[in-house]
């Protein structure tokens, strides 16, 4: 895997809104290659900061009625991670680095020769304290070649192996079959579901 994983965007492609050839053809191999990319400055500081101080603020109101609801919290895989949408309001989270980010776009659509699927699906993991490691599983389906369906992850706050930065498994990804993954998925269920119990 010699091939880089991270993007730095530049001041020009920061305002074009457009990688340069290199940096296209740089994020669209270690696409391939690896199943990820990173790329930084992809979203706006105070952006980040707008939409980190909105989900801080809803945390305990989300879990204080579904405890009042239901008597635990919603749980994604294991105790503590907390399934939490971002805001919808335009207002908050504001801003196509969101909610189309233009250099993920565009290297999904270099990468599955201009057919990446855009899935409805908008939503966040909040790693409570206390909260546990999740089991190893991809969040969506996707065929080889070529790749046909992303996952954009955003991080509105600074991430460590302290408080829940992601885990990813270069490679993994060119083993995916969604036939397989689709049946096991109808077996064990979505991985979505109410459990655990409210943490005090």
């Amino acid at each position: 895997m010699g091939r880089t994983t991270s993007l730095t965007l530049s001041a020009d492609e920061v305002a074009s809104k457009r990688l340069s050839p290199a940096s296209l053809a740089a994020g669209v191999a270690s696409l391939r290659e690896h199943g990820f990319v990173l790329i930084e400055n992809a979203v706006p500081l105070p952006l980040l900061r707008r939409v980190a101080h909105r989900m801080q603020t809803d945390t305990p109101t989300m879990l204080q009625l579904a405890h009042e609801m239901h008597g635990r919290a919603p749980h994604v895989y294991t105790y503590g991670n907390l399934q939490q949408d971002p805001p919808f309001t335009l207002a908050e989270c504001c801003g196509e680095e969101i909610l189309a980010n233009p250099w993920a776009i565009e290297i999904a659509s270099e990468a599955s020769d201009g057919a990446p699927r855009l899935a409805p699906h908008y939503t966040g993991n909040t790693n409570l304290p206390g909260s546990r490691t999740q089991p190893v599983h991809r969040d969506s389906s996707h065929r080889v070649d070529p790749l046909t369906r992303f996952v954009v992850n955003i991080c509105p706050c600074d991430t460590t192996l302290v408080n829940g930065a992601i885990e990813l498994w270069p490679g993994t990804h060119i083993e995916s079959e969604v036939e397989r993954d689709e049946r096991e998925a109808r077996y064990n269920g979505d991985g979505a579901q109410w459990g655990g119990e409210f943490p005090r």
